[in-house]
């Protein structure tokens, strides 16, 4: 796969989590769970709020992690281990 098609993947990428977590927001955003008139409602509220929490919160490490990429593409840096400079397997890049 050559840099264009990876940086076209990626922005790609970017475009559908930075959507998802516009999508995701106000469902974590939204009034605390707790106040039903049942115990077990209120249980099941807050279990589904702190899952909404996790899923936002690794769209948001993700999206992270392609403008990390995008940068690196700007930089000429892209492919290149971060660690000892080696070369990545493009079957790697692509992963």
């Amino acid at each position: 796969m050559n840099l264009q098609a990876q940086k076209k993947a990626l922005l790609n990428e970017q475009a559908r989590l930075r959507k998802d977590i516009e999508v995701t927001a106000p469902i974590v955003n939204s009034d605390h769970p707790g106040y039903s008139t049942h115990m077990a409602d209120d249980a099941s509220d807050v279990f589904e709020q702190e899952q909404n929490a996790m899923v936002h919160g690794q769209l948001q490490w993700l999206l992270s992690e392609v403008e990390h990429a995008l940068e690196k593409i700007e930089d000429g840096k892209f492919g290149r281990c971060e660690a000892c400079g080696k070369p990545i397997h493009p079957a790697r890049l692509e992963a």
